[in-house]
């Protein structure tokens, strides 16, 4: 995959210390052209805070790295019969391509020269192939193995299926730059409300400005995006002791995806803190992957009224903060820490995430030495953090090492 399709990221050791913050009225410039402006700044009492400060350190630079991005490409919602596709090869790879035919909606006519092919980026190619009797795997071995030609003979064949009463309308998701035109996802062509990135981080900004006018105070801890996806971290600037660790710290993260089923998330994850009698700290993310921990969650299929409804049990994040600690006290448990080791290296060894497979020999090599103690089994998952640097990676590794260290199962 090209470097501009990968997720980028950023943490607060690249933020400057200058960073104190952004004025809401920037922030609101981010919904500006959205159809939803009204009803957001009407949910989030913007009329009242337009000329307030944002304390949460950090905004600027995710505020600066979101207009970079939406920067990059223009973003294309095309809604398209099967019989108006067709499939080439691209020019300068000869690789596998998608052809739209644009069609003038009030005629339903073709429109001369409207044409646009588009290379399938991402998992496209496959969830298109999935759309037609599940021909995903067998497509794709086929294009891959050199005998797309076989692919095209089922293609066409299958426009005869489709003129004949047998619906396949879709809409594509398409993304545009001066290099050409890519085919990014399948969206729905009924019940699809665009709640995009910049949603995300206007509503995440925001609501938490709102609960630190309370009694929090959140910092930009971390952020990993895209053009499609976004997933930031807002990390309360209190901390508590955890026995046996250190102190933890309870993190909002507020995550969106414009092409998947899930839009605008909220969920909790903790920050594990721990120190050498040097008073030097490090620290470890661990996430649950229960649902329980999300407060908010919108998916494309809500309407606007409903899903903005939701955004009022942002709150609740405390609820779920209580739920996390008390599960940490588990940690204190562990009398034998090196048989949580022997537990990672199990669970490694039987690891079958494409994202983490890669990494599996490393870090079998780091868990043969024997740990003494809870730091020392910090330390270790440290290390494996280290290795791993694929972002949707991590964010298995964080589930992975919850599940060791309080399920233990």
């Amino acid at each position: 995959m090209e470097d501009k399709f990968r997720k980028k990221s950023f943490t607060d050791k690249d933020i400057p210390a200058s960073d104190r913050g952004v004025p809401v009225k920037e922030v609101v410039k981010l919904i500006t052209s959205s159809p939803f402006y009204e009803d957001l700044c009407e949910l989030l009492e913007v009329e009242k805070l337009k000329d307030e400060f944002i304390e949460i350190p950090g905004a600027a630079t995710l505020l600066q790295a979101i207009k970079a991005k939406n920067k990059e490409f223009e973003k294309i919602d095309l809604e398209a019969s099967y019989n108006n596709l067709a499939f080439t090869k691209t020019e300068d790879d000869g690789k596998f391509a998608f052809v739209f035919s644009q069609v003038d909606e009030e005629t339903g006519e073709l429109i001369e020269g409207g044409s646009i092919i588009a290379k399938p980026i991402y998992s496209a190619r496959s969830d298109f192939f999935s759309t037609l009797f599940n021909m995903d795997r067998y497509a794709n071995s086929l294009i891959d193995s050199g005998y797309g030609h076989l692919v095209q003979t089922n293609l066409d064949s299958l426009k005869e299926i489709y003129s004949n009463g047998k619906t396949h309308r879709k809409k594509y998701r398409l993304l545009k730059d001066e290099d050409g035109v890519y085919f990014r996802a399948i969206t729905s062509c009924k019940n699809y409300y665009d709640y995009n990135n910049n949603i995300a981080v206007f509503v995440g900004l925001l609501a938490l400005h709102q609960e630190s006018k309370k009694d929090a105070r959140f910092t930009v801890k971390r952020c990993e995006y895209n053009e499609s996806f976004i997933r930031i971290y807002f990390e309360k600037e209190e901390s508590r002791p955890v026995e046996k660790v250190g102190k933890a710290k309870y993190i909002i993260e507020v995550s969106n995806d414009e092409v998947k089923r899930e839009a605008l998330r909220f969920s909790g994850v903790m920050t594990l803190i721990y120190g050498d009698n040097k008073g030097e700290e490090e620290e470890i993310f661990i996430k649950p992957k229960d649902l329980k921990t999300s407060f908010v969650s919108i998916t494309h299929g809500v309407p606007p009224r409903t899903a903005l409804r939701s955004l009022e049990n942002i709150a609740k994040y405390k609820e779920r903060e209580e739920e996390l600690f008390n599960d940490l006290a588990h940690i204190s448990t562990i009398n034998n820490p090196d048989q949580i080791r022997h537990l990672i290296r199990s669970k490694v060894e039987k690891m079958k995430s494409n994202e983490m497979v890669k990494y599996k020999k490393e870090i079998l090599d780091e868990l043969i030495n024997r740990v003494d103690s809870i730091y020392s089994l910090m330390k270790l998952m440290n290390k494996i953090d280290l290795i791993v640097e694929d972002i949707e990676a991590k964010e298995y590794l964080r589930y992975f090492m919850y599940e060791t260290l309080i399920k233990r199962d």
